[in-house]
């Protein structure tokens, strides 16, 4: 079966526009987003302001930058209080360990 045939081109952009935010830019105007992503700037805005209607980013009001929204943690704490994070640490632990490469910490942070 073909995967390319079955992925949504609009989703796609929608997570690569996300995914611009790896590089530590904490806020990014929609000309850099749109460089960053090759898209043209009515789509950058059109994605961001769906973002920022459910609050996975979010539009400085001074300087008209985005960023991301807290809304985006309700999905990495679903998947980390759902995880057996020490289970899933522990083998790369081990190889960790053999390697003697240092003190190594398996720890989960909660978010109240």
């Amino acid at each position: 079966m073909d995967r390319e045939k079955d992925l949504l081109s609009s989703l796609n952009k929608a997570i690569d526009l996300l995914d611009v935010f790896e590089n530590g830019e904490p806020f990014m105007s929609l000309d850099s987003l749109s460089a960053a992503t090759g898209f043209p700037k009515p789509t950058v805005f059109r994605i961001a302001q769906t973002f920022i209607s459910r609050g996975l980013m979010v539009q400085d009001s001074r300087t008209k930058k985005y960023g991301l929204g807290f809304g985006l943690m309700k999905y990495s704490r679903i998947i980390t209080s759902n995880t057996n994070l020490i289970a899933m640490c522990e083998p790369l632990m081990r190889q960790g360990s053999d390697q003697r490469v240092g003190n190594l910490i398996c720890a989960r942070q909660c978010w109240v």
